[in-house]
């Protein structure tokens, strides 16, 4: 039987700065705490405890937020009520601000029937943030154990913190011990957050492999180039992302009123500058932890889609280049607004799509290109849902 219940500690406080949690602090607008719990999600654990020493507001409000979704999410105060609530069930383990790649909880956790074991790293220096367990051994952050090692609670020191007491009881027992290499250390697939250098590398690292996973296109990568490397601090502020909702809808209305009265190089401009926005949104969705209101996104697809009409039926303002840059967008808001899931579709470059629709435009054929494509993603989208529901 596969484990789904899962233990978080957050205990520990920052060696550095003001005083606060070191789950508590941000990786973006994500709170350590947050990437652990939406991690276990991931993996189809279905109760999470997360052992606290002091609640504080900021705890309460992530703990809100996960409330009315699939998984259980519950406060423990003490190692009391753990024995309480978790019974002799096995679970996993998680350290305080222990960030880890999933791949290593599917391969050393998930992928065995262990109900019992301790996870260990060697004693050398790059790995002395890790708890020390002896004189040769720390704890790599994570276990898997089980509810009944909790039955003599009461011969442990109230003082401690549930993760510590829980390790030192499975060091007693001499349960099933797997050291692990030390590269995973080195290499950062675990990390421990202490202080804001580590708060900062985690950043560096998450805005890097989502721009990498989450391109479009070589268009994609050139417009987010630049910003990328000196302003992505700013997308976490709220003002910049309100800016970033409602920009692409008064450009596009900019667009169309200047398409109106014959102004087709300017409502050119304003489209390509709405486009660039779009095309940009997905990355921002990942980096950001609120959700954005796709309502906005869905009326600039609906504007898009009213500027291809207007330029296909009123010859006068037909302008190649302008449709060109219309049937871009249209696919990037499709993106935006409608796509969840990675998919080869996504990785449909817009340049090819650009030549496509030069040649469809000028042949007259650009309305029912775009019906193709736009037909050919949610198509996709469709069968990404049957998938997911059998």
């Amino acid at each position: 039987m596969s484990v789904t219940t899962a233990l978080i500690s957050v205990h520990n406080f920052m060696q550095d700065g003001p005083e606060s949690l070191s789950a508590l602090n941000s990786i973006f607008s994500k709170t350590v705490v947050e990437e652990q719990i939406d991690q276990l999600i991931r993996l189809k654990f279905k109760r999470i405890f997360i052992s606290v020493g002091q609640i504080t507001s900021k705890l309460t409000d992530i703990i809100d937020k996960y409330q009315s979704g699939s998984v259980e999410i519950i406060l423990i105060r003490s190692a009391q009520d753990l024995k309480e609530k978790i019974e002799n069930q096995s679970f996993l383990l998680v350290g305080d601000s222990i960030i880890m790649e999933d791949n290593i909880i599917n391969v050393y956790c998930l992928a065995n029937n262990a109900k019992n074991k301790l996870f260990l790293l060697d004693s050398r220096e790059e790995n002395a943030d890790f708890e020390r367990l002896d004189l040769n051994n720390r704890w790599a952050g994570f276990a898997l154990l089980q509810g009944d090692m909790l039955s003599n609670i009461s011969d442990v020191a109230d003082d401690w913190s549930l993760e510590s007491m829980l390790v030192r009881i499975a060091m007693q027992r001499s349960i099933s011990h797997q050291q692990l290499p030390n590269n995973l250390i080195t290499n950062g697939h675990i990390v421990i957050v202490k202080n804001k250098n580590d708060i900062k590398s985690l950043a560096e690292k998450k805005f890097s492999k989502l721009k990498n996973t989450a391109s479009s296109g070589i268009i994609f990568n050139a417009v987010t180039f630049f910003w990328s490397k000196h302003f992505e601090h700013l997308l976490i502020l709220r003002p910049v992302k309100l800016a970033l909702q409602i920009l692409p809808i008064l450009f596009l209305l900019c667009a169309l009123s200047l398409a109106y009265f014959s102004y087709a190089e300017m409502a050119l401009l304003a489209t390509s500058l709405a486009g660039i926005i779009l095309a940009n949104m997905r990355l921002m969705n990942k980096l950001s932890n609120d959700k954005i209101d796709e309502r906005l996104y869905n009326i600039s697809l609906i504007i898009l889609l009213f500027l291809i009409y207007f330029l296909l039926f009123n010859n006068d303002l037909l302008n190649i280049y302008f449709a060109i840059f219309l049937s871009y967008m249209t696919i990037a808001a499709i993106f935006v607004c409608h796509i969840k899931k990675e998919g080869y579709y996504h990785y449909i470059d817009p340049i090819l799509l650009n030549i496509c629709s030069i040649i469809c435009a000028y042949f007259g054929f650009l309305l029912p290109f775009m019906m193709v494509i736009i037909a050919f993603i949610f198509s996709n989208l469709i069968w990404d849902n049957v998938k997911k529901h059998k």
